[in-house]
């Protein structure tokens, strides 16, 4: 079987940036299932975001609506206060399947690389040459 060249450059593109991920997450991301990657306070805010907007998802309303999970019997507006909406999504999305800190690491990696993926298309654009454009979007 013939692969071509039009398949094989992105797909070793995206194994480079999945490489560059565990280079960056390591050796948290050794630890993917029991220990959340970060700094050790935004990764519970947000972890925290994420399970809000599965809450709210959960009882049929708008993942940013008003909860009370929080600050209980008051709560707030969850679409005031919160920010990465892709992974506060993805996150609550993949919550009730693999747990809090799965579903945050998973939200963070997935995050990782559709920046890289992105920088990588906006590099390219600008540069059409492949060296600067991985280099300016594992910078950026």
């Amino acid at each position: 079987m013939h692969i071509t060249k039009g398949f094989l450059i992105p797909v070793l593109i995206l194994l480079f940036y999945f490489f560059v991920i565990f280079l960056v997450t390591f050796p948290a991301v050794l630890h993917f299932g029991s220990q959340y990657i970060g700094d050790g306070f935004d990764n519970y805010q947000f972890s925290g975001y994420q399970l809000a907007a599965w809450d709210n998802l959960s009882h049929g309303k708008h993942p940013f609506a008003f909860t009370n999970i929080w600050r209980y019997p008051v709560g707030f507006n969850f679409g005031y206060s919160f920010d990465g909406t892709f992974a506060t999504l993805v996150g609550a999305i993949l919550l009730p399947f693999l747990g809090i800190i799965t579903a945050y690491n998973l939200s963070l990696i997935l995050s990782l690389l559709v920046n890289l993926l992105c920088s990588h298309r906006f590099f390219y654009h600008l540069t059409h040459n492949h060296f600067l454009t991985i280099l300016g979007s594992i910078i950026y």
